[in-house]
């Protein structure tokens, strides 16, 4: 018996360790992604199909030991026990009803966590907007903050109710012991009304056990499922939650949604004037389009010579660096108020180091948002 328990306790643990693994290793090879230079400074990123599909076996494996865990849990006789005593540890009771109560607790606080964080989220805020006579617009926020109160709130969920579970079939062994032992004893007596009417109910309580079991186990694993998908980034059918490229904003408020730096396209851009004198071209800031004020350390230069096989003279270069002498043939001229982009703005390029056709580019830090550009003719 012993080595049959020490057996059921090793096999437990090893399922439970083993899942996890694939969970979070399935979840690593799904995130993999091919990076492509595709010239001009794009960089290109695209989900590895392999690793996607692997990562999609590995993570359904663990999901699926868990949950296998969780529906066969009376057989780990050992490892019931074991996990029983540690909770009555942690609470330092000994009473079946008193650790059927933790759990009750436990889960009550993991669905308040669940709760908040859901109340919370950019999705459901977006979702009540939908509905509202005044739209508060769409939040681009990032979802992780809620996601990870939704996590702990499901984590803790589970964990109670997986307390409770145990407790129930502690419960449940406990009566049947009781049940066989007033069994006997109203064979032996002859007047065995008491032990009857005691058996009775013990059968009742071992029926309520039963029930309760019956809608823990499987709501135990519909919660399981309900992370492994729904909260899953990468799998979530919910608009708020997916986001392809992981950057910690969601596809439906993400301008990049397969580029991980990059999510917000604020909608900055300049029209640019291009003028000239006999050694330099003078670009000038005709129009500002931007939701806020562009400090010009925000803004980046780039000049390309297409006029060359390989160009790139200028690669992106802060404007506040080089607003006080020129940096490899460029200067900016920053007009009042000093320190933000504004119509009068001025760009000099010199004729020497620059010829004609050459790509006069702003963008962010990045050098992949376009916001504004000429070519010199």
């Amino acid at each position: 018996m012993k080595i049959t328990v020490f057996a059921n306790m090793s096999q437990s643990y090893k399922v439970f360790i083993l899942g996890m693994a694939a969970i979070i290793i399935g979840f690593i090879s799904m995130s993999t992604k091919d990076v492509i230079d595709n010239e001009n400074y794009t960089v290109m990123y695209h989900s590895n199909t392999l690793f996607f599909i692997v990562g999609i076996i590995l993570l359904s494996g663990g999901v699926f030991a868990i949950c296998y865990l969780v529906w066969n849990a009376e057989v780990y006789q050992g490892f019931d026990e074991k996990h029983d005593n540690v909770k009555r540890m942690i609470i330092g009771r000994k009473s079946a009803s008193e650790l059927k109560h933790f759990g009750n607790v436990v889960s009550e606080i993991g669905l308040l966590f669940v709760g908040i964080g859901i109340l919370g989220s950019p999705a459901f805020i977006t979702f009540i907007s939908s509905y509202m006579l005044y739209t508060l617009g769409r939040p681009e926020i990032s979802y992780v903050p809620t996601l990870v109160i939704i996590l702990i709130g499901m984590i803790v969920l589970i964990y109670g109710l997986w307390v409770k579970l145990f407790s129930l079939i502690n419960e449940e062994r406990n009566l049947s012991k009781i049940h066989s032992h007033s069994g006997i004893r109203s064979w032996h007596l002859s007047t065995g009304n008491l032990s009857a009417l005691d058996s009775v109910s013990n059968r009742i309580d071992m029926a309520e056990i039963r029930k309760s079991k019956r809608y823990i186990r499987p709501l135990m694993i519909l919660l399981i499922l309900i992370t492994a998908i729904v909260f899953n980034p990468l799998l979530s059918p919910v608009d708020g939650v997916h986001d392809s490229d992981l950057d910690g904003y969601a596809d439906n408020v993400d301008h990049f949604a397969s580029d991980p730096r990059l999510w917000n396209d604020e909608g900055i851009s300049f029209t640019l004037n291009e003028s000239e004198n006999e050694t330099c071209w003078v670009i000038v800031i005709t129009q500002v389009q931007s939701p806020h004020q562009v400090n010009t350390n925000e803004v980046f230069l780039q000049i390309r010579d297409h006029s060359q096989i390989i160009f790139l003279p200028l690669p992106p270069t802060p404007l506040n660096e080089i607003s006080s002498s020129y940096f490899m043939g460029a200067h900016f001229i920053d007009s009042a108020p000093l320190g933000y982009m504004n119509i009068g703005d001025e760009l000099i390029i010199q004729k020497g180091v620059y010829k004609k056709f050459s790509d006069i580019l702003l963008s962010d830090y990045t050098g992949w948002l376009n916001w504004g550009g000429i070519i010199i003719q």
